[in-house]
């Protein structure tokens, strides 16, 4: 029996003791060699005794006292605590094969769910021959239709529109921009640090480009929601415009600035970006400052300057992860913001609305997810209006605590890669004076509940798993069932769609989640917890494959479901245009004709915007209120 931790050190000979133990020459390496010995118990006082002789007669060896366990792909949480037999090669052989099983057993199911999906996938798409495009393509954004003709109400709506319109490809095109930070230095195939960061300059300049077009779009809708609240406190007439809640502007905002947050985070949290970029600027200005010592005395001293001044622009703009901060700083100089009373009271008031309406839909079910878009653009419009607010009124704490209990629901979530977000340290850091704010027992809280939720989260890994297991064969047997093409069935099919949707959505979240968070910690995934992960990517597997076998009554359904919400909203709005006839409300009055103007246009981003768009403009939420109480 011999004791299974290996201990390597450089020894020119072999090692004997009395009691047995030894060990042996491993792989010479010149004049020294490399000896890996292999003891029966923990080393004694007698063997420390022995190494420091050898120490003494060859001082000039090197000793690496380096100890280790062995490595597995998937160990088991009981096998790092126990000792393991030595019974000769043989044994450890035999260990080898039925680890080797142990692992093919486990992979067993998975592999053949996924030859199971990509053979009905490909039998499925030989066999297709309907085209569908899609409701968000492009082609529909171009389209012009006629709305209200009212000049005033028609050029509010497409001022909006058009700058929620280009907020969304925006906010689509960031998406393509964090996956390729995120994969920076992936496929770096032997170059050296400076050609991958050179190689990667193109894609930075157009990354600033991305920033500088989405920073001067954030400025424009904010400029354009304060001018119309301004304006419509004395041109419009028997409608309170000053008071409108405008949800959908302010959460735009909020969406454009959370691209710059996820931007900052995966930029200084990329070791190998920041790494390669500190290379650069110093070899730029090395090279700057000696020209002669690089044989560039014939360089154009412009382009020198040139390429040194983008270097700069990249590392103030981008590279220093201050996109947000820089983006709220600029946003500052408009005084007519922060000195606007009325204005910022309604941004205050349009935060807390959302965060109470964020904290009515995690509690209005158990099985609600999240809105994790939605809660980070709460935080970085938190951040914006802090940053609007006269020093003499930092920190507002009404909202701070408001966000604090955000911890109560949700710790930390995954936001992009291996990236995750903690909602209480974006407090801490982005938001203007909420550390004075936030309760010292709020901060031992916080910090005992992010060391328990790896914990808590495995304890009940099992139980997740037997939950979802429950639900999907439900939800299968469901989607099974025979529909004769009747308008009850469809829109019974499109209730179980998005039940697939959302289960499917919240298994991946589970999956992205655990996977992430044992690589914040540097925690190793146990064998048992593997096998309930791969259930979890099965069940994710058996979704996608069930949404691919009923495909074509799906879009059926989805057509049919289009057509029947159009006909039910635009059946509502026509009763509330008749209920007004000659209205006093006209702006109320050609906003509602504008939505419905605009859904009765083939159903695509633009005419859903603009239908948004009105109803927010004619204060839908209190209009359909007042419906319903009469």
């Amino acid at each position: 029996m011999f004791f299974n931790r290996d201990i390597e050190w450089f020894k020119p000979v072999e090692l004997y003791t009395h009691s047995g133990r030894h060990g042996r020459i491993k792989q010479p390496l010149g004049t020294h060699g490399l000896m890996k010995c292999v003891f029966d118990r923990p080393l004694s006082v007698q063997d420390s005794v022995l190494m420091n002789l050898y120490k003494r007669v060859f001082p000039k060896w090197t000793y690496n006292a380096e100890t280790r366990g062995k490595q597995f792909c998937i160990s088991d949480e009981a096998d790092d605590t126990l000792e393991e037999e030595w019974s000769g090669k043989k044994d450890k052989k035999m260990e080898t094969m039925q680890h080797a099983r142990s692992r093919a057993i486990v992979l067993q199911d998975f592999e053949s769910l996924l030859n199971d999906l990509n053979s009905r996938k490909d039998k499925f798409i030989g066999n297709n021959y309907v085209k569908c495009q899609g409701g968000s393509d492009n082609t529909f954004d171009n389209i012009s239709f006629d709305l209200s003709g009212d000049k005033l109400t028609d050029s509010i709506t497409t001022i909006f529109s058009d700058i929620l319109l280009s907020a969304n490809n925006l906010i689509q095109t960031s998406q393509k921009l964090f996956e390729s930070i995120s994969m920076y230095d992936e496929d770096n195939e032997g170059s050296s640090v400076l050609e991958t960061i050179v190689e990667f300059l193109p894609f930075l300049q157009k990354l600033e480009q991305f920033v500088y077009t989405t920073s001067e779009l954030t400025k424009n809708l904010l400029l354009q929601i304060h001018g119309f609240l301004t304006f419509g406190r004395n041109e419009i007439k028997n409608h309170r415009a000053d008071q409108l809640p405008l949800t959908r502007m302010w959460r735009t905002l909020g969406e454009l600035l959370s691209t710059f947050a996820v931007l900052d985070a995966l930029i200084l949290s990329h070791p190998f970006l920041r790494e390669h970029w500190a290379v650069l600027l110093r070899s730029v200005r090395l090279v700057q400052f000696n020209p002669a010592q690089f044989d560039l005395e014939g360089l154009s001293t412009g382009r020198l300057q040139h390429l040194n001044a983008l270097i700069e622009r990249l590392d103030l703009v981008l590279m220093n992860g201050k996109i947000l901060t820089n983006t709220c700083i600029k946003l500052t100089r408009f005084d007519q913001l922060s000195s606007d009373r009325q204005f910022m009271e309604r941004f205050r008031l349009a935060i807390m609305q959302m965060l109470t309406n964020w904290e009515k839909h995690i509690n209005s079910s158990e099985n609600a997810i999240p809105d994790k878009k939605r809660l980070i653009c709460l935080l970085t419009l938190s951040k914006l209006f802090h940053h609007l607010l006269p020093e003499r009124q930092k920190p507002d704490k009404k909202i701070i605590s408001k966000l604090l209990g955000i911890n109560k629901n949700l710790i930390s979530f995954h936001l992009f890669a291996d990236l995750l977000f903690i909602p209480f340290d974006f407090i801490l850091k982005e938001i203007p004076g909420a550390s004075k704010v936030v309760d010292r027992k709020v901060f031992s809280t916080i910090e005992i509940a992010k060391g328990c939720q790896l914990n808590k989260l495995l304890e009940n890994l099992y139980k997740y798993v037997q939950t979802f297991s429950l639900n999907l064969n439900d939800w299968q047997k469901r989607m099974q069932d025979e529909e004769n093409g009747s308008a009850s069935d469809y829109l019974k099919f499109c209730d179980l769609l998005i039940e697939g949707i959302h289960m499917g959505e919240k298994l991946n979240r589970l999956l992205k989640y655990i996977l992430n968070i044992h690589l914040a910690e540097q925690k190793p995934i146990s064998k048992a917890n593997v096998r309930q992960i791969f259930v979890l990517i099965q069940f994710v597997k058996t979704i996608s494959n069930t949404f691919t076998s009923n495909w074509n009554f799906i879009i059926e359904a989805i057509n049919y479901g289009c057509v029947y919400l159009s006909t039910s909203i635009l059946s509502i709005l026509q009763s509330i245009i008749q209920s007004n006839g000659e209205s006093k409300q006209p702006f109320f009055a050609n906003s509602i004709l504008n939505s419905a103007l605009s859904l009765s246009q083939p159903v695509g981003r633009k005419a859903l915007i603009v239908a948004g768009v009105s109803l927010e403009l004619a204060n839908y939420q209190k209009t359909f209120e007042e419906m319903t109480s009469k």
